[in-house]
């Protein structure tokens, strides 16, 4: 209330751009410029196409136009054709048109000199006159004006070409007007707004945390995926739907994921625990409410959860592709270990090149089947030595004790996997 606002459309205000112009206490507008047209739409998944949104978010939609035009002294029935499309409006001459009057705070009104009255186009009670039906309205036809029709049914008060002409009518001071514009930030955080553009994010930051985990000790892969998680919030914190309480259910997320890996045993309650609550925030991060009351709030988190879910199958299937092909992958190829036959003492693969000549390994000092000592805890990970040289390692899920021999059963990228030999087979070692 302590604002006074007025509204320039020296082009168009068209659809959200008209709905939000009525809100303001004095509409400026071009003589030439086009005026309405605020029927909204919505994506058919059915269909796979754009369409006129169901009646029951109609009645919703004509609500709110009604009570904003009429808070700040407009037509109630202008309003309501502009977003229903098979209506008619009737109007009729005031006697006596009365001029505006300012108020303070923000509180002055707008008084039409027409009357109007609303019917709908399938009332066989047609008014009659001096009642004069207004051309542009129904059927099937969303009321939009021209700029000089605006004004004349009350819609907008001045003509205004431009911004010096309003401020010259206001009584303001030009050069005191601050002017915001739409920037390149604004450009770059709608689009990562957008639910394929968020889905691309979250699917190359998850893909990275696998190859980081495939390939430790790089960083490339915890770098991306870290950029895409910072991207994510960035944008949402800038759009105005994030708040560090989604930053902070990130958080810890994460660390019961890693308490999960690193500290406790198996995959159960922490793990299941830390998924969820990155689940969450990615939700709430996209949304600016908790639970959702309305249909708009509903298909906003509807939305939000399909692409998490989409996102989440997608990076599956790349990881399976990845975890296969990761070796002959360009680029990644140079973070994998050669898990091709070799032994301790560093012998020549059994794979050859395109001229037949056997290729050295790339790591021929551990292979599948080796032997070594645990040289830390395991929990799961830690180190271990084989053949005199200390390697990082991670067991296959149990917690090993320093000093236990173990035996390497997988190498995965750069990960090589270790389980506890078995005590009868270390007694007939020891035996032999």
């Amino acid at each position: 209330k302590w604002a006074y606002t007025a509204a320039l459309i020296d082009s168009q205000a068209i659809s959200g751009g008209a709905l939000v112009s009525l809100g303001t206490d004095e509409i400026f507008i071009d003589p030439n410029a086009k005026y309405g047209d605020v029927g909204e739409i919505g994506f058919d998944m059915e269909q796979f196409a754009w369409r006129l949104i169901e009646p029951k978010v109609e009645s919703v939609l004509y609500r709110d136009a009604r009570d904003l035009a009429e808070s700040k002294g407009r037509s109630p029935e202008l309003a309501e054709s502009l977003v229903d499309k098979d209506v008619f409006v009737y109007a009729k001459p005031i006697a006596a048109a009365k001029e505006k009057v300012a108020g303070d705070g923000g509180d002055a009104k707008v008084v039409a000199e027409f009357e109007f009255k609303l019917v709908r186009a399938d009332d066989a009670n047609q008014p009659q006159p001096p009642w004069q039906l207004i051309p542009e309205t129904g059927p099937e036809r969303f009321l939009t004006l021209s700029g000089q029709r605006a004004k004349e049914l009350g819609l907008a008060q001045h003509f205004a070409t431009n911004r010096e002409e309003m401020a010259e009518e206001l009584k303001i001071n030009l050069n005191e007007i601050i002017v915001y514009k739409y920037t390149i930030t604004d450009t770059i955080v709608y689009y990562l707004n957008k639910p394929w553009v968020t889905a691309v994010l979250v699917i190359i930051g998850l893909i990275s945390l696998y190859i980081e985990f495939n390939a430790p000790g790089t960083g490339a892969g915890g770098l991306m995926a870290g950029l895409c998680a910072m991207l994510f919030f960035w944008s949402r914190f800038l759009a105005g739907t994030s708040g560090w309480l989604e930053v902070l259910l990130f958080v810890a997320g994460l660390i019961f994921i890693l308490m999960e890996l690193f500290v406790i045993p198996g995959f159960g309650v922490s793990g299941l625990t830390g998924l969820l609550l990155l689940f969450c925030s990615a939700v709430l991060a996209s949304q600016n409410f908790t639970i959702p009351q309305t249909a708009a709030e509903w298909n906003q988190s509807l939305t939000a959860t399909l692409t998490l879910l989409i996102s989440g199958m997608v990076f599956m299937v790349a990881a399976a592709l990845i975890s296969r092909r990761l070796g002959s992958i360009p680029i990644f190829n140079q973070l994998v270990l050669d898990t091709s036959a070799r032994s301790v003492s560093g012998d020549l693969t059994a794979d050859k090149d395109a001229n037949g000549k056997p290729i050295p390994s790339v790591h021929p000092s551990v292979s599948v089947g080796d032997w070594g000592v645990a040289e830390s805890l395991l929990r799961p990970a830690g180190r271990a030595k084989f053949a005199g040289r200390s390697f990082d390692v991670i067991s296959d899920g149990s917690f090993v004790d320093s000093g236990t021999q173990v035996t390497v059963i997988r190498i995965n990228g750069n990960v090589i996997t270790v389980a506890v030999v078995d005590e009868d087979r270390v007694d007939e070692n020891e035996s032999a």
